[in-house]
């Protein structure tokens, strides 16, 4: 069972530090200190999706890469919004 799982998940060998070296790489070729999804689809190595599920979300996977949060929340709430004003 485990050996057909590893035959059939392309992911199942890939460490943390396989994640945060790409999107480092990726930052660097960008030359900014964070990196959006839509640049990390075009130039990273994995998927952005595996990424944001391996740490939590996309800002957490950033963070463990030490580089800056992107800035972009999608849980945005009408309070946030009221608080805004």
């Amino acid at each position: 069972m485990l050996a057909e799982l590893a035959t059939t998940s392309k992911n199942f060998n890939i460490t943390n530090d396989d994640y945060t070296s790409d999107l480092r790489r990726v930052s660097l070729i960008i030359n900014k200190n964070t990196v959006f999804i839509s640049e990390y689809k075009e130039l990273g190595k994995y998927s952005p999706s595996k990424l944001s599920k391996r740490f939590g979300g996309w800002d957490s996977a950033l963070k463990a890469a030490s580089l800056a949060p992107t800035g972009y929340n999608q849980k945005v709430t009408g309070l946030d919004l009221f608080q805004d004003i």
